[in-house]
């Protein structure tokens, strides 16, 4: 047989596995600010938040990273930033009935084909900035003057006869970016 057949029928078989079996691994713990990059602290500091800031420090396959957790105008707040303390992203928690109409009709169209049945458990909207535009980025955000780019949807869905978690991210248009079955992590306790 000729390589480039075999390698041509190795890629056959393991490239569609690699493409649509996508899994996410994440693990929260809180911490103190102090274990904080002090960059990051500083720029939640120049936002001057009414209420309490929780820290997490967040472990995935992609690395870690470090979340100050807080709520501003009557919404949760999620601000991630890199372990050098750089803003990633801020998420909003939104209500999904609050999606434009367009989105929400594409999503639950792809999710009804794709699932027996679903449950949408949490909806965020994404915004991208820098550390020194943070504090007026929050502003806008509450204030409602952007419009997210990305959506963060956590549904718990069946496909066959289980049911599973799953993150997926969309875009301002309702295209699905990414889709990743989310590993639910052992516990210590034995659970009946």
């Amino acid at each position: 047989m000729n390589f480039y057949f075999i390698i041509f029928l190795m890629l056959l078989f393991f490239l569609p596995n690699c493409l649509f079996a996508q899994e996410k691994f994440e693990q929260e713990k809180r911490i103190a600010a102090s274990e904080v990059p002090s960059l990051a602290r500083q720029s939640i500091e120049q936002c001057s938040f009414n209420k309490k800031i929780n820290w997490y420090q967040e472990s995935s396959q992609d690395g870690t990273t470090y979340e100050a957790k807080t709520k501003y105008q009557k919404h949760r707040y999620s601000i991630e930033f890199s372990k050098d303390g750089d803003l990633l992203d801020i998420e909003k928690n939104i209500n999904f009935l609050k999606i434009n109409a367009t989105i929400k009709q594409t999503l639950q169209k792809s999710f009804d084909q794709k699932f027996k049945s679903y449950k949408i458990i949490k909806t965020q909207a994404q915004f991208k900035t820098s550390n020194s535009n943070l504090s007026a980025k929050i502003f806008e955000i509450a204030k409602k003057e952007i419009t997210p780019k990305i959506y963060e949807i956590v549904i718990k869905a069946k496909e066959q006869s289980d049911w599973q978690s799953y993150e997926i991210l969309i875009d301002s248009n309702g295209k699905i970016l990414r889709q990743s079955k989310i590993i639910e992590r052992n516990t210590d306790n034995l659970e009946f």
